[in-house]
This record gives C-alpha cells, sequence and structure tokens, in this order.
C-alpha cells in the first residue's frame, strides 16, 4: 500500500501516521517515512517499526525509535539523514533550555514563551485560551513600556549630571 501525506518539518507523529493511514495502521509493522529537516539539513529517509506503547491500562500504538528502539509518539530529523526521539537526540524545549536566564524570568520570555504555545494551534484554540493570549500580550506590552519609561528616565538623569 503506498500512501502520500504531508506533515510537520523536520518531525514525523504516529498522530499524523494514524490520520493518513487509519485502522490500517494497527495492521502494519512498519512504515517508510522521508521527514523533510529544517533548512539547510539533510532530509532523513528511513523504516520505522511500529510498535506499541503501554499507557494506562492499555497500549497505543507508537514509532520504535531507532536509536534506543523505545516505543515513542514522536520521531525528529537528526539533521545527517537519521531518525531519533527527543532524548536520543537532546531536544530540548525553550523553558528547559532558557528556564534560568534573566530574560526568560524576568523579562518577558516565559510569558512570551506561553503566548507562543497558544497560538500554535490556531484553530484549535478555545475562547479562554484567546482570552488569556489577549492578556498576556498586554502584560508584555505594559511591561515593555514600563522598562521604557525607566530608561529614558536613566538617560534624563545621566545627562542633566554632566
Amino acid at each position: 500500500m503506498r500512501v502520500e501525506a504531508y506533515f510537520r518539518l523536520g518531525e514525523v507523529r504516529i498522530s499524523d501516521l494514524r490520520a493518513a493511514l487509519g485502522g490500517d495502521l494497527l495492521k502494519l509493522n512498519a512504515v517508510d517515512v522521508l521527514v523533510i529537516g529544517m533548512p539547510g539539513c539533510m532530509a532523513s529517509t528511513a523504516r520505522v517499526r511500529l510498535g506499541w506503547k503501554r499507557a494506562g491500562r492499555g497500549a497505543h500504538r507508537a514509532l520504535i525509535c531507532p536509536r534506543c528502539l523505545e516505543p515513542k509518539l514522536r520521531l525528529y530529523a537528526d539533521g545527517a539523514g537519521g531518525l531519533g526521539c527527543r532524548l536520543c537526540l537532546k531536544r530540548r524545549s525553550r523553558q528547559q533550555r532558557e528556564k534560568n536566564r534573566l530574560s526568560f524570568q524576568h523579562l518577558g520570555g516565559r510569558e512570551d514563551d506561553i503566548l507562543l504555545r497558544l497560538l500554535r494551534r490556531p484553530g484549535q484554540s478555545t475562547p479562554g485560551a484567546l482570552a488569556k493570549g489577549a492578556l498576556l500580550v498586554q502584560q508584555l506590552v505594559g511591561a515593555d513600556r514600563d522598562r521604557l519609561a525607566a530608561l529614558k528616565m536613566k538617560l534624563a538623569s545621566l545627562e542633566q549630571s554632566r
């Protein structure tokens, strides 16, 4: 069976395969995938085995990571033509990378990250999420205005001291 589907850049998800293959996904032992990498990186082509991932009392269909051989819901292109899971490729989220930085903690980085996560899937945003996003935008803009006013005051005091 040949199915062509277009998914996300740099990754393959079991949910995308489920949407493309439907019930046939349960019958397959492996799928051939072509994952287009980020700009400047090689595309990854591989035959990915399918397995089962335990969840609660049951199990769900999952992709077997070619590196650690563990069932995963998502595999990423490594940029050199291979695939791997988040742990094998040491991929971290923005929050994990920047949580100890001053810009993330005190200069709006955390709120910016939350806002971008809210807007990632605009068709699936609830009215509550959109209201939360609007409030975050107001807070970010207000904080930037306050910082700008403080900088103007410091600049004015420096000019007066000359």
